[in-house]
Parts: structure tokens; sequence; C-alpha cells
């Protein structure tokens, strides 16, 4: 008897993980195809940069933290921004379609910006940067005349921005 309820328990085990992991890679097909393709991608001396833009008005770059790429930008970018300015989120090297260089710099990443800035016709723009992106955002800064607004957020401060819109 305690064979067979042991026999029982280990194949309930096994279906679960089974379904687990066969739920976990449906969830993570549907994730991938979501962000497949959604964004631009340009040629650039750093490699392929990846983004997306919307809105119209002042040009401001967002740019994401380090649970995304230009999709997570986009999204912060439509809660916080809206359509009242004309946002450009680039994936940061190595995240969705943006090329991994693994020698590459906070310095080499701001490049990259000024670069695609360039490639849209961006004269000026703020700079919001979410969590992780900071560290580029102040090299940003630091590095071109292109910007003129400096803000880093990290995620407390926007989850708190984004209760008190109601």
């Amino acid at each position: 008897m305690l064979k067979k309820i042991i026999r029982w328990i280990v194949v309930v085990v096994i279906a679960a993980v089974v379904l687990f992991f066969a739920l976990y890679f449906l969830d993570m097909k549907r994730a991938y195809k979501r962000v497949q393709g959604k964004g631009n991608v340009i040629p650039s001396p750093f490699g392929n940069i990846e983004y997306t833009e919307s809105g119209s008005g002042p040009d401001v770059l967002l740019i994401h933290g380090s649970g995304g790429g230009c999709d997570q930008g986009e999204l912060f970018a439509q809660v916080l921004l809206g359509e009242q300015f004309h946002w450009i989120t680039p994936s940061r090297f190595g995240y969705l379609r943006s090329t991994f260089n693994q020698n590459a710099t906070w310095d080499d990443q701001a490049h990259a910006y000024t670069f695609l800035l360039d490639h849209r016709g961006v004269q000026k723009a703020a700079v919001v940067a979410i969590s992780h992106g900071g560290y580029a955002n102040c090299h940003s800064a630091r590095e071109n005349d292109k910007v003129r607004v400096v803000k880093n957020w990290i995620v407390p401060n926007f989850i708190k921005a984004f209760r008190n819109q109601d």
C-alpha cells in the first residue's frame, strides 16, 4: 500500500514539473513574440541599435533599466510621458536586437545614443533613465551637447509617481 502511495506521489510530482516547464516555455515564447521585431534597427559604428519612438513635442531619450530593452523603455515612456513628448527608447548594448559589445564602456553607450539622436535629426533632448540605465545617462550628460535635462529614476520612484497619477 505504501509503495502505491509513493508511486502516485512520484507521478504527480513528475506531472507537475512537466506542466510547469510546458507553461514556462509557452510563456517565454509569447514574451519573445511580443518584443520580436517591434522596434527599428539601425547600424552604427557601435553595432546595431534597436529603438522605438512615438509622440510629438519636445524630444526625450528614455533609457531602460536592467529588466528589458526598448520595450521596457516604451512602457515607461507611455506611462511617464504619454504622447505630448516625442520619445525615443533605445535598447542598450546587448538588449533585444542591439549589438552586445563585450568591451563597450558607458562612454561608448553614450556615443551610441548621440549617433541615434543624430540619425533621428534630434538637435537637443531631455534624457530620462530608469534604474541601471542611469549609468549611461550620466555619461550621456557629460559627453553630449545634445542633452538638455537629465533625470534618473529608480524603480520605487517610478512606482510612487505611477500611483500618484490617480
